[in-house]
């Protein structure tokens, strides 16, 4: 099983998921992209689902740049 962190985002009619799978190394390139949504914990990036509305591009940003492809977004 996969270990993952979830949060979810409601902006209107969009909806955002974000997924940190377990493969993160927390090497945190999603932080200094999206330090309002991202910060590492324990070597694992954690995420703050309330600040995901105003960030949605950055945490796109995130996702795609991540060296382990450990983020997933769903809109």
């Amino acid at each position: 099983m996969i270990n993952t962190q979830n949060s979810f985002s409601y902006f209107g009619y969009f909806y955002m998921e974000i997924k940190i799978l377990s493969r993160c190394i927390g090497c945190g390139v999603c932080s200094q992209i999206a330090p309002e949504v991202f910060d590492i914990y324990s070597n694992y990036a954690v995420t703050n689902e309330y600040n995901i509305d105003n960030f949605q591009d950055e945490c796109i940003d995130a996702s795609i740049i991540c060296p382990v492809d450990a983020i997933k977004v769903f809109i």
